[in-house]
């Protein structure tokens, strides 16, 4: 059996929002960030060229210990880093990324405590001993008729396939790997890659939505860092996933039929 503490301190921050009337204005409300002249950013139309820019901190400690070990280590103390940051531009789309790192604090680095238990799936997904790295850079845009979403840039897949709405968020994620993201799914790390996505909104066909997205990604990548020499016909990942949400806003409940190809 294993006990656990999860922790997590979660900062969010809105600096600033251009509005229709072409005032910036602040959006926090003790003015921590000064008015911007909205004459530097008339660019389009004479409006604001930023919408919006979002940007969350947040620090994940978790703490495991095993009543029984196959090794003289019982105890597990990580904790791991997040940057999320994303500028909303008038009609260009949406800018994105994602800053990431963790460290392990017990004195003997283990890396997990899923061996020393003798687990093949991992117990804590949020784990990771690495330096802090740009691991997610992303450009969305939206089309409004009809309703397609196309995301390039260095993309994490399991951010799109395989998803729900507790997956890759510490704050309300399983922490058993495969409660996570299932493991019979040849995910590769973060790195180059596209999704296309097409929601279907038909109250007489069905209730909810119904979605269709594409993807493809490098499957040789490494998170730390964008290499773009692994990126060929060899190392390619692929998927195609449809699927049903209930609720667009706030899904709840989904069924999603998905076909992946690997040829790592």
């Amino acid at each position: 059996m294993i006990t656990q503490a999860v922790i997590t301190l979660l900062v969010a921050l809105v600096p600033a929002v251009a509005t229709g009337s072409d005032t910036f204005t602040d959006a926090s409300s003790d003015q921590l960030f000064q008015a911007i002249d909205p004459n530097q950013l008339e660019i389009i139309d004479g409006q604001g060229i930023i919408e919006s820019f979002d940007l969350e901190l947040a620090y994940t400690l978790i703490g495991q210990h095993a009543t029984r070990s196959l090794t003289d280590s019982q105890s597990l103390l990580s904790g791991s880093f997040d940057i999320v940051g994303e500028l909303t531009l008038r009609d260009l789309g949406a800018v994105g990324f994602l800053v990431e790192g963790g460290q392990v604090i017990t004195h003997n680095h283990d890396e997990s405590l899923s061996d020393n238990i003798g687990s093949g799936f991992g117990v804590n997904d949020d784990l990771d001993d690495t330096p802090i790295a740009l691991t997610e850079l992303w450009w969305t845009y939206a089309f409004e008729d009809p309703a397609i979403t196309v995301t390039v840039g260095k993309l994490d897949p399991t951010a799109f396939f395989d998803a729900n709405r507790v997956a890759n968020d510490e704050t309300a994620q399983f922490i058993a790997t495969p409660l996570v993201n299932s493991p019979a799914v040849a995910f590769p790390d973060n790195g180059p890659g596209f999704v296309i996505r097409y929601d279907h909104v038909d109250p007489d066909l069905v209730e909810g939505l119904l979605y269709l997205q594409a993807g493809l990604a490098n499957s040789a990548a490494v998170a730390s860092h964008i290499s773009l020499n692994t990126f060929s016909k060899n190392h390619l990942f692929t998927a195609v996933e449809a699927g049903w949400e209930n609720d667009p806003a706030a899904p709840t409940t989904t069924c999603r039929l998905m076909v992946w190809h690997s040829n790592l």
